[in-house]
Protein backbone atom coordinates (compact mmCIF):
# COMPACT_ATOMS: atom_id res chain seq x y z
CA UNK A 1 0.00 0.00 0.00
CA UNK A 2 1.31 3.75 -0.38
CA UNK A 3 1.59 6.91 2.48
CA UNK A 4 -0.84 8.87 1.14
CA UNK A 5 0.52 11.82 2.92
CA UNK A 6 4.35 11.12 1.79
CA UNK A 7 3.11 9.68 -1.43
CA UNK A 8 6.12 6.90 -0.91
CA UNK A 9 5.19 3.10 -1.71
CA UNK A 10 5.36 0.51 1.75
CA UNK A 11 8.27 -2.32 1.28
CA UNK A 12 7.44 -5.66 1.84
CA UNK A 13 10.39 -6.78 3.86
CA UNK A 14 12.03 -10.31 2.58
CA UNK A 15 15.04 -12.27 3.94
CA UNK A 16 17.40 -10.98 1.35
CA UNK A 17 16.39 -7.34 1.00
CA UNK A 18 13.53 -4.96 0.73
CA UNK A 19 11.24 -5.48 -2.29
CA UNK A 20 8.66 -3.18 -3.77
CA UNK A 21 5.11 -4.70 -3.38
CA UNK A 22 4.61 -3.87 -6.70
CA UNK A 23 7.37 -5.94 -8.72
CA UNK A 24 8.59 -8.45 -6.31
CA UNK A 25 11.42 -9.14 -8.48
CA UNK A 26 12.68 -5.73 -8.10
CA UNK A 27 15.49 -5.49 -5.14
CA UNK A 28 15.27 -1.96 -4.28
CA UNK A 29 17.94 -1.24 -0.75
CA UNK A 30 19.78 -3.93 0.92
CA UNK A 31 18.32 -6.52 3.52
CA UNK A 32 17.30 -4.88 7.16
CA UNK A 33 19.82 -4.17 9.54
CA UNK A 34 20.35 -4.93 12.97
CA UNK A 35 19.02 -2.03 14.55
CA UNK A 36 16.84 1.23 14.05
CA UNK A 37 18.71 3.39 11.66
CA UNK A 38 18.72 7.42 11.29
CA UNK A 39 16.94 9.66 9.10
CA UNK A 40 17.46 11.46 6.25
CA UNK A 41 15.43 15.29 5.02
CA UNK A 42 13.50 15.16 1.90
CA UNK A 43 11.69 18.06 0.83
CA UNK A 44 11.69 18.93 5.15
CA UNK A 45 10.30 15.38 5.88
CA UNK A 46 12.39 12.46 7.45
CA UNK A 47 12.41 9.64 5.39
CA UNK A 48 13.37 6.24 8.12
CA UNK A 49 16.03 4.02 6.44
CA UNK A 50 14.19 1.77 4.96
CA UNK A 51 12.11 3.23 2.14
CA UNK A 52 15.53 5.45 1.49
CA UNK A 53 17.61 4.59 -2.12
CA UNK A 54 20.95 2.93 -1.57
CA UNK A 55 23.82 3.90 -3.55
CA UNK A 56 27.31 1.99 -3.50
CA UNK A 57 30.47 3.33 -2.71
CA UNK A 58 33.15 3.66 -5.75
CA UNK A 59 36.07 2.18 -6.66
CA UNK A 60 38.82 4.57 -6.38
CA UNK A 61 40.53 6.24 -3.30
CA UNK A 62 37.99 8.73 -3.15
CA UNK A 63 35.59 6.77 -1.63
CA UNK A 64 37.79 4.41 0.55
CA UNK A 65 39.30 8.11 1.97
CA UNK A 66 35.43 8.83 2.71
CA UNK A 67 34.80 5.11 4.31
CA UNK A 68 38.38 5.41 6.30
CA UNK A 69 37.02 8.91 7.41
CA UNK A 70 33.43 7.90 8.67
CA UNK A 71 34.95 4.72 10.00
CA UNK A 72 37.06 6.81 12.30
CA UNK A 73 34.54 8.94 13.57
CA UNK A 74 32.49 6.09 14.96
CA UNK A 75 35.26 4.26 16.03
CA UNK A 76 37.61 6.94 17.65
CA UNK A 77 41.04 6.46 18.88
CA UNK A 78 40.44 2.48 17.35
CA UNK A 79 43.92 1.44 16.10
CA UNK A 80 42.79 -0.55 12.74
CA UNK A 81 40.89 2.18 11.83
CA UNK A 82 43.62 5.13 12.39
CA UNK A 83 46.10 2.88 9.98
CA UNK A 84 42.83 2.44 7.21
CA UNK A 85 42.78 6.36 7.65
CA UNK A 86 46.21 7.32 7.47
CA UNK A 87 46.87 4.60 4.06
CA UNK A 88 43.62 6.17 2.41
CA UNK A 89 44.64 9.79 3.25
CA UNK A 90 48.42 9.23 2.16
CA UNK A 91 46.96 7.29 -1.60
CA UNK A 92 44.29 10.71 -1.48
CA UNK A 93 47.30 12.81 -1.63
CA UNK A 94 49.13 10.82 -3.85
CA UNK A 95 46.78 11.10 -6.62
CA UNK A 96 46.04 14.92 -5.31
CA UNK A 97 49.85 15.55 -6.53
CA UNK A 98 49.97 13.65 -9.46
CA UNK A 99 47.14 15.12 -11.00
CA UNK A 100 47.80 18.87 -10.14
CA UNK A 101 51.51 18.73 -11.20
CA UNK A 102 50.36 16.47 -14.52
CA UNK A 103 47.89 19.22 -14.98
CA UNK A 104 50.14 21.94 -14.55
CA UNK A 105 52.86 20.40 -16.71
CA UNK A 106 50.43 19.48 -19.22
CA UNK A 107 49.31 23.08 -19.47
CA UNK A 108 53.08 24.58 -19.52
CA UNK A 109 55.12 22.41 -21.37
CA UNK A 110 52.48 20.94 -23.70
CA UNK A 111 49.22 23.31 -24.26
CA UNK A 112 50.88 26.73 -24.08
CA UNK A 113 53.81 25.57 -26.71
CA UNK A 114 50.68 24.65 -28.69
CA UNK A 115 48.83 27.29 -28.70
CA UNK A 116 51.56 29.69 -29.49
CA UNK A 117 52.90 27.50 -32.40
CA UNK A 118 49.41 27.42 -33.88
CA UNK A 119 49.09 31.48 -33.28
CA UNK A 120 52.21 32.16 -34.89
CA UNK A 121 51.36 29.55 -37.53
CA UNK A 122 47.74 31.64 -38.44
CA UNK A 123 49.96 34.54 -38.35
CA UNK A 124 52.33 34.25 -40.89
CA UNK A 125 49.47 32.17 -43.09
CA UNK A 126 47.39 35.76 -42.91
CA UNK A 127 50.87 37.37 -43.63
CA UNK A 128 52.35 35.84 -46.46
CA UNK A 129 49.46 34.50 -48.44
CA UNK A 130 47.00 37.53 -47.79
CA UNK A 131 47.24 41.10 -48.95
CA UNK A 132 46.56 44.00 -46.64
CA UNK A 133 42.98 44.28 -47.56
CA UNK A 134 41.91 40.49 -46.63
CA UNK A 135 41.73 39.28 -49.66
CA UNK A 136 43.50 35.59 -50.43
CA UNK A 137 46.14 35.13 -53.41
CA UNK A 138 46.52 31.79 -54.65
CA UNK A 139 49.94 32.84 -56.33
CA UNK A 140 51.36 33.82 -52.58
CA UNK A 141 50.10 30.12 -51.43
CA UNK A 142 51.47 28.36 -54.40
CA UNK A 143 54.63 29.49 -53.26
CA UNK A 144 54.22 29.50 -49.75
CA UNK A 145 56.48 26.14 -48.01
CA UNK A 146 55.10 23.35 -47.82
CA UNK A 147 56.23 22.37 -44.58
CA UNK A 148 54.22 25.86 -43.54
CA UNK A 149 51.00 24.41 -45.13
CA UNK A 150 51.78 21.30 -43.62
CA UNK A 151 51.40 22.83 -39.98
CA UNK A 152 48.38 24.91 -41.49
CA UNK A 153 46.49 22.44 -42.76
CA UNK A 154 47.54 19.87 -39.74
CA UNK A 155 45.92 22.40 -36.93
CA UNK A 156 42.92 20.34 -35.79
CA UNK A 157 41.14 23.39 -35.24
CA UNK A 158 41.23 24.30 -38.78
CA UNK A 159 37.83 22.03 -38.74
CA UNK A 160 35.90 24.47 -36.72
CA UNK A 161 33.14 25.98 -38.41
CA UNK A 162 33.65 23.96 -41.41
CA UNK A 163 31.77 20.66 -42.24
CA UNK A 164 34.50 18.39 -40.62
CA UNK A 165 32.88 18.37 -37.11
CA UNK A 166 36.02 15.75 -35.95
CA UNK A 167 37.24 18.12 -33.37
CA UNK A 168 32.95 18.95 -31.84
CA UNK A 169 32.54 15.44 -31.46
CA UNK A 170 35.99 14.42 -29.58
CA UNK A 171 35.42 17.60 -27.29
CA UNK A 172 32.06 16.33 -26.73
CA UNK A 173 32.95 13.05 -25.76
CA UNK A 174 35.84 14.67 -23.25
CA UNK A 175 32.69 16.98 -21.48
CA UNK A 176 31.01 13.15 -21.31
CA UNK A 177 33.99 11.58 -19.59
CA UNK A 178 34.06 14.66 -17.05
CA UNK A 179 30.43 15.15 -16.94
CA UNK A 180 30.22 11.90 -15.54
CA UNK A 181 33.17 12.64 -12.66
CA UNK A 182 31.02 16.11 -11.52
CA UNK A 183 27.93 15.18 -11.77
CA UNK A 184 28.84 11.65 -9.04
CA UNK A 185 30.00 14.49 -6.87
CA UNK A 186 27.05 16.67 -6.88
CA UNK A 187 24.98 13.80 -6.35
CA UNK A 188 27.01 12.51 -3.01
CA UNK A 189 26.92 16.21 -2.01
CA UNK A 190 23.60 16.76 -2.83
CA UNK A 191 21.66 13.38 -2.24
CA UNK A 192 24.52 11.75 0.12
CA UNK A 193 26.45 13.02 3.11
CA UNK A 194 25.44 16.37 2.27
CA UNK A 195 21.89 15.45 3.37
CA UNK A 196 22.28 12.71 5.69
CA UNK A 197 22.04 13.20 9.61
CA UNK A 198 22.52 11.63 13.14
CA UNK A 199 22.74 12.76 16.55
CA UNK A 200 25.68 10.46 17.58
CA UNK A 201 28.77 9.03 16.00
CA UNK A 202 27.78 5.46 16.67
CA UNK A 203 24.79 5.81 14.59
CA UNK A 204 26.78 6.36 11.52
CA UNK A 205 27.07 3.09 9.80
CA UNK A 206 24.43 0.13 10.80
CA UNK A 207 25.60 -3.83 10.01
CA UNK A 208 22.93 -5.48 8.19
CA UNK A 209 23.02 -9.23 7.71
CA UNK A 210 26.42 -10.41 6.80
CA UNK A 211 28.92 -8.25 5.65
CA UNK A 212 26.91 -5.37 4.62
CA UNK A 213 27.12 -2.35 6.07
CA UNK A 214 24.88 0.67 5.56
CA UNK A 215 26.18 4.94 5.93
CA UNK A 216 22.69 6.11 7.36
CA UNK A 217 24.09 9.63 8.79
CA UNK A 218 26.99 11.95 9.43
CA UNK A 219 27.33 14.13 12.21
CA UNK A 220 28.68 17.64 11.78
CA UNK A 221 32.60 17.51 12.10
CA UNK A 222 32.75 14.20 9.72
CA UNK A 223 30.55 16.49 7.44
CA UNK A 224 33.54 18.90 7.42
CA UNK A 225 35.96 16.95 6.90
CA UNK A 226 34.96 14.97 3.73
CA UNK A 227 33.70 18.52 2.30
CA UNK A 228 37.07 19.81 2.95
CA UNK A 229 39.57 16.93 1.93
CA UNK A 230 37.48 14.55 -0.15
CA UNK A 231 34.35 16.36 -1.98
CA UNK A 232 35.77 19.90 -2.49
CA UNK A 233 39.35 18.84 -3.86
CA UNK A 234 37.90 16.42 -6.50
CA UNK A 235 35.33 19.24 -7.65
CA UNK A 236 38.23 21.87 -8.23
CA UNK A 237 40.08 18.82 -9.98
CA UNK A 238 37.55 18.02 -12.25
CA UNK A 239 36.57 21.50 -13.58
CA UNK A 240 40.45 21.73 -14.40
CA UNK A 241 40.26 18.75 -15.83
CA UNK A 242 37.64 20.03 -18.05
CA UNK A 243 39.10 23.31 -19.34
CA UNK A 244 42.76 22.30 -19.75
CA UNK A 245 41.79 18.95 -21.61
CA UNK A 246 39.45 21.07 -23.92
CA UNK A 247 42.14 23.72 -24.52
CA UNK A 248 44.80 20.51 -25.42
CA UNK A 249 42.44 19.08 -28.07
CA UNK A 250 42.17 22.32 -29.35
CA UNK A 251 45.32 23.19 -29.59
CA UNK A 252 46.33 19.81 -31.25
CA UNK A 253 48.56 20.54 -34.24
CA UNK A 254 48.34 16.77 -35.65
CA UNK A 255 45.25 14.99 -36.70
CA UNK A 256 46.82 11.78 -35.61
CA UNK A 257 47.86 13.03 -32.24
CA UNK A 258 43.88 14.08 -31.53
CA UNK A 259 43.03 10.66 -30.33
CA UNK A 260 46.02 10.09 -28.76
CA UNK A 261 45.19 12.93 -26.55
CA UNK A 262 42.26 11.94 -25.46
CA UNK A 263 43.55 8.70 -24.54
CA UNK A 264 45.92 10.32 -22.51
CA UNK A 265 43.58 12.66 -20.40
CA UNK A 266 41.15 9.69 -19.80
CA UNK A 267 44.54 8.03 -17.68
CA UNK A 268 44.61 11.45 -15.99
CA UNK A 269 40.87 11.34 -15.50
CA UNK A 270 41.91 7.70 -13.95
CA UNK A 271 44.62 8.03 -12.00
CA UNK A 272 42.60 7.68 -8.25
CA UNK A 273 41.04 4.20 -9.65
CA UNK A 274 44.83 3.14 -10.51
CA UNK A 275 46.03 3.87 -7.51
CA UNK A 276 42.65 2.34 -5.42
CA UNK A 277 43.37 -1.11 -8.33
CA UNK A 278 47.21 -1.38 -7.50
CA UNK A 279 47.68 -0.34 -4.01
CA UNK A 280 44.70 -0.75 -1.64
CA UNK A 281 44.20 -3.81 -0.02
CA UNK A 282 42.53 -6.54 0.10
CA UNK A 283 40.22 -5.92 2.68
CA UNK A 284 39.20 -2.26 2.33
CA UNK A 285 38.44 -3.05 -1.16
CA UNK A 286 35.96 -6.16 0.10
CA UNK A 287 34.79 -3.24 2.46
CA UNK A 288 34.20 -0.45 -0.59
CA UNK A 289 31.75 -3.46 -1.87
CA UNK A 290 29.83 -4.17 0.98
CA UNK A 291 29.54 -0.86 1.74
CA UNK A 292 26.37 1.48 0.60
CA UNK A 293 25.24 4.98 1.18
CA UNK A 294 21.70 6.30 2.03
CA UNK A 295 20.59 8.94 -0.61
CA UNK A 296 17.70 11.60 -0.01
CA UNK A 297 16.23 10.04 -2.67
CA UNK A 298 13.22 7.34 -1.67
CA UNK A 299 13.44 3.82 -3.14
CA UNK A 300 10.03 4.19 -4.95
CA UNK A 301 11.86 6.83 -6.82
CA UNK A 302 13.75 3.77 -8.75
CA UNK A 303 11.27 2.53 -10.37
CA UNK A 304 9.96 5.84 -11.49
CA UNK A 305 13.35 6.07 -13.62
CA UNK A 306 11.57 5.13 -16.85
CA UNK A 307 9.00 7.80 -16.22
CA UNK A 308 9.00 10.88 -19.16
CA UNK A 309 10.46 13.41 -16.42
CA UNK A 310 13.38 11.07 -16.11
CA UNK A 311 13.71 10.66 -19.60
CA UNK A 312 13.74 14.62 -20.85
CA UNK A 313 16.29 14.76 -17.81
CA UNK A 314 18.49 12.97 -20.09
CA UNK A 315 17.72 14.88 -22.94
CA UNK A 316 18.58 17.56 -21.17
CA UNK A 317 22.31 16.59 -19.90
CA UNK A 318 22.34 15.52 -23.50
CA UNK A 319 21.78 19.07 -24.81
CA UNK A 320 24.19 21.03 -21.96
CA UNK A 321 26.71 19.03 -23.40
CA UNK A 322 26.47 19.98 -26.99
CA UNK A 323 25.63 23.41 -25.64
CA UNK A 324 28.40 23.86 -23.66
CA UNK A 325 30.92 22.24 -26.40
CA UNK A 326 29.04 24.46 -29.16
CA UNK A 327 29.87 27.59 -27.11
CA UNK A 328 33.64 26.76 -26.21
CA UNK A 329 34.72 25.84 -29.66
CA UNK A 330 32.78 28.84 -31.48
CA UNK A 331 32.00 31.58 -28.96
CA UNK A 332 34.63 31.22 -26.33
CA UNK A 333 37.94 31.85 -27.65
CA UNK A 334 38.04 34.94 -27.49
CA UNK A 335 38.25 34.21 -23.31
CA UNK A 336 41.21 34.95 -21.66
CA UNK A 337 43.49 32.00 -21.22
CA UNK A 338 41.09 29.75 -22.22
CA UNK A 339 40.60 30.86 -25.90
CA UNK A 340 42.65 29.05 -28.58
CA UNK A 341 42.10 31.01 -31.72
CA UNK A 342 40.52 34.20 -31.16
CA UNK A 343 39.30 35.55 -34.59
CA UNK A 344 40.01 32.63 -36.28
CA UNK A 345 37.89 32.93 -39.55
CA UNK A 346 37.42 29.44 -40.85
CA UNK A 347 39.84 29.83 -43.87
CA UNK A 348 42.35 26.94 -43.45
CA UNK A 349 40.50 24.02 -44.06
CA UNK A 350 42.85 23.43 -46.19
CA UNK A 351 40.59 21.25 -49.63
CA UNK A 352 43.20 21.13 -52.13
CA UNK A 353 45.87 19.71 -49.23
CA UNK A 354 43.53 17.43 -47.95
CA UNK A 355 42.60 15.80 -51.80
CA UNK A 356 46.54 15.37 -52.59
CA UNK A 357 46.86 14.12 -49.16
CA UNK A 358 43.85 11.83 -49.45
CA UNK A 359 44.77 10.04 -52.87
CA UNK A 360 45.52 6.87 -53.22
CA UNK A 361 47.25 6.44 -56.54
CA UNK A 362 47.00 2.13 -56.19
CA UNK A 363 43.36 1.76 -55.94
CA UNK A 364 41.93 -1.60 -55.55
CA UNK A 365 39.45 -1.10 -58.36
CA UNK A 366 42.29 -0.18 -60.67
CA UNK A 367 41.55 -2.81 -63.25
CA UNK A 368 43.55 -1.20 -66.20
CA UNK A 369 46.25 -3.46 -66.12
CA UNK A 370 48.91 -0.92 -65.83
CA UNK A 371 51.52 -1.59 -62.92
CA UNK A 372 50.81 0.61 -59.56
CA UNK A 373 54.80 0.89 -58.42
CA UNK A 374 56.48 1.11 -62.09
CA UNK A 375 60.30 0.77 -62.13
CA UNK A 376 62.33 2.87 -63.67
CA UNK A 377 63.10 7.00 -63.38
CA UNK A 378 60.66 6.79 -66.39
CA UNK A 379 57.49 6.01 -64.56
CA UNK A 380 54.72 8.10 -64.36
CA UNK A 381 52.83 8.19 -61.27
CA UNK A 382 48.98 8.10 -61.08
CA UNK A 383 47.57 11.90 -61.39
CA UNK A 384 46.14 13.32 -58.48
CA UNK A 385 42.51 14.58 -59.10
CA UNK A 386 41.74 17.90 -58.79
CA UNK A 387 43.64 21.23 -59.24
CA UNK A 388 46.16 23.51 -57.22
CA UNK A 389 44.03 26.48 -58.49
CA UNK A 390 41.90 27.19 -55.65
CA UNK A 391 42.21 28.95 -52.42
CA UNK A 392 43.37 26.58 -49.20
CA UNK A 393 40.30 27.84 -47.01
CA UNK A 394 37.96 26.91 -49.42
CA UNK A 395 36.14 26.21 -53.18
CA UNK A 396 36.32 29.76 -53.99
CA UNK A 397 38.08 33.07 -53.38
CA UNK A 398 37.34 34.67 -49.93
CA UNK A 399 38.00 38.24 -48.77
CA UNK A 400 38.61 38.62 -44.79
CA UNK A 401 39.12 42.17 -43.66
CA UNK A 402 40.90 42.35 -40.49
Amino acid sequence: MADANRGIAVHDVEEEGYVDSRDPSLTLIPASSSREGGYVSIAGEDIPDEQAEMQNLQENVYDVALLSSINVAQNSNHPVYLTKLGLSMFALLVNYVFQVLLLKWTYFYVVVPSIHDMQVEYQSYHRDCFDEHGVFSQEKWLKWPDEYKESLCNMVFSTTGGSNPFLYIVLCLWFMAVFYEIRQNVDMVVQGVGSLRVDSSKDIILHGEGDDSRIVGLTCSTKIFIYAFILIPKMVISVCLLLIGAMWLAATDDFADLILNACALEFVISIDEVLFNAFTPFVVKREIGFTRVKMARVAKRLIEETSRKFIWKAYAYYLLIFLMVYLYQFKGQTLPYVGIMPGYANDAACPDYWIERTHRPCMIHNLRGTPCFPFGPDAEAEPVPGSHHQPVGSHHPQHHHH
